[in-house]
């Protein structure tokens, strides 16, 4: 009985502790500004991706516990940089160009990979090409935006409700 009781526990708290969530589910930015993406997870290694619409996801950065982030190919490189702070682990992309529209995902890999809901990030004044055809105005009335303003730049965040 009291094995079963200590397992029990383990399950509800292993459950717990795999919840990953991206708070913003679009993101709209203009060209040149800087951004963050925010994933809230507890565990101890978080990936990014980035999926370009039609194309597999691609792997940005790994951040675990008690080291540094590191950031693979491409990302290597001055306008992407991340920080983790207890369970939230951010990802910044600076001086955006227009190749940086696309949906981020974070994800916890412990005893397997448990992806977030992704965060879309627009180009302000940009459709994406995938988008051009579609009629999106059903969207409108279920998005909810704010703007942000930081010292050198302005980002628009939405959520849809």
């Amino acid at each position: 009985m009291i094995l079963w009781a200590f397992v029990t526990v383990l399950c509800v708290a292993r459950t717990a502790h795999s919840r990953i969530e991206q708070p913003e589910k679009v993101m709209i930015v203009e060209l040149g500004n800087s951004v963050t993406l925010r994933c809230i997870s507890c565990n101890n290694n978080i990936f990014w991706y980035k999926q370009v619409a039609g194309q597999q996801p691609r792997v940005i950065s790994a951040f675990q516990k008690l080291s540094e982030p590191i950031f693979y190919n491409k990302y290597k490189n001055e306008r992407f940089w991340g920080k983790r702070l207890s369970c939230s682990t951010n990802l910044t992309i600076s001086d955006i160009i227009q190749s940086d529209e696309a949906v981020y995902y974070c994800a916890s890999r412990e005893f397997y990979t448990e992806f977030g809901n992704g965060t879309h990030l627009k180009i302000k004044g940009h459709q994406a090409a995938a988008y051009k055809n579609s009629n999106l105005d059903h969207l409108n009335s279920s998005i909810k935006c704010r703007q942000k303003f930081n010292e050198n730049s302005t980002t628009e965040m939405c959520n849809y409700l």
